[in-house]
């Protein structure tokens, strides 16, 4: 179960949607109380407390249903605990269109009474059983409000308001810049972290001495790019939970499968004691797939790799040079969401001369990265995995 007080009630359903999350969100507002049950995070039921009957009314007034027959398949369904639509159709009450149609009006009355909502609480809780339901009868939230949303003014409109809520929940930020197409590019944005998200990333951020910056792309497609101060990256990333992707994952690790295959060919007395340091940092956990330290045109100087392809991370950092542009100072650290993986780096020498980079699991946490970089940097003292001290 997830309890969220951040943001409109609707963009805290939102961030649910993009997850593809199956479960019941309930949100509890001023003038109602709204629930809508999702199914890979397409709505399949919503209902509010002001016309929780707006699907029964459609059905025998738009579509001629007989009131008393409708009344007893509800009663039957919820009994039995059958699903309404599907049984609608399978006794040939109602066509499928006419069910589609009773839902598209029960949705979209329930989402537009969240909508007008400013402010609320919600609680999403999930519901692995609804994975049995008819998907065909499940609708795209963007499809209900498509007609609405044609017109460019309140297509912006509807962007402005999701920057906003971004900005007021961004509280620990020291500058915010939204970035859409229809904005002009801000100034304050690192280019190098501007064009990681170009690149299909979703997520990035880029701590070094004194602060940072972090970007991500929010659920209506703008860039969001915010600057911070020293300790301040935790409470921001908290703050900012519900739009930031790659928060909404499962925290399951996958464990690797594979032996490490070492690549230590151009080794020398330069960099014995990174090499050294990266080696003991992928004992760290499993969920840390291969450490590597890269020359100044991010090509490996060393590797040592146990994920299911090797080497097809390196290919990735070599062919965008965006990643080492974006560190530009000796300790200035990245991280990237890259795919299935987290890409960690961290400059050696300033101007990117050399870098060490990590690949960890999606799923796991980032604190374990950070860990990473920082024994790689000597700065930190390194618990092994798996090993206690006898």
């Amino acid at each position: 179960m997830l309890a969220s007080t951040a943001s409109s009630p609707f963009l805290q359903l939102c961030s649910h949607v993009d997850a593809r999350r199956t479960g019941e969100f309930v949100a509890s507002a001023a003038n109602c109380e709204v629930h809508v049950f999702l199914l890979n995070g397409r709505v399949a039921w919503a209902t509010d407390t002001r016309q929780p009957l707006e699907f029964i009314r459609f059905l025998t007034e738009e579509r001629g249903v007989d009131p008393s027959t409708l009344r007893e398949v509800v009663e039957t369904c919820l009994r039995e605990r059958r699903p309404l639509g599907d049984t609608l159709i399978e006794w040939n009450i109602a066509s499928f269109d006419d069910v589609r149609d009773a839902l598209e009006a029960q949705f979209r009355h329930s989402l537009d009474a969240l909508r007008q909502e400013p402010d609320g609480s919600s609680v999403f809780l999930d519901r692995p059983h609804f994975q049995g339901y008819d998907e065909r009868l499940t609708i795209d939230i963007a499809a209900l409000f498509e007609e609405e949303s044609a017109p460019a003014a309140e297509g912006n409109a509807s962007q402005d308001a999701i920057e906003r809520e971004i900005t007021r929940a961004a509280r620990n930020a020291i500058w915010v810049a939204v970035e859409n197409g229809r904005t002009q590019r801000d100034a304050r944005v690192p280019a190098a972290l501007r064009e990681i998200l170009q690149e299909g990333n979703e997520f990035v951020v880029r701590r070094a001495p004194g602060g940072g910056e972090v970007g991500f792309v929010a659920s209506n497609g703008s860039h969001v790019y915010l600057g911070y101060q020293d300790d301040e990256y935790g409470l921001l990333l908290l703050s900012l939970s519900s739009f930031i992707p790659v928060k909404t994952r499962p925290p399951v690790v996958q464990f690797p499968r594979y032996e490490p295959i070492e690549n230590a060919a151009r080794v020398d007395a330069s960099c014995t004691a990174a090499v050294e340091r990266l080696r003991e940092a992928l004992d760290f956990g499993p969920s840390l797939y291969a450490v590597a330290l890269l020359d100044q045109d991010r090509l490996p100087l060393f590797s040592l790799d146990r994920s299911r392809d090797p080497g097809e991370w390196l290919r990735r950092i070599a062919e965008r040079p965006a990643l080492t542009k974006a560190l530009e100072t000796t300790g200035t650290r990245l991280a990237v969401a890259d795919g299935a993986c987290w890409l960690f780096g961290v400059a050696l020498e300033d101007a990117g001369a050399r870098s060490a980079w990590v690949l960890l699991d999606r799923h796991a946490s980032q604190s374990l990265g950070w860990a990473a970089l920082s024994s790689t940097l000597g700065s930190t003292k390194k618990k092994r995995f798996g090993k206690k001290k006898l």
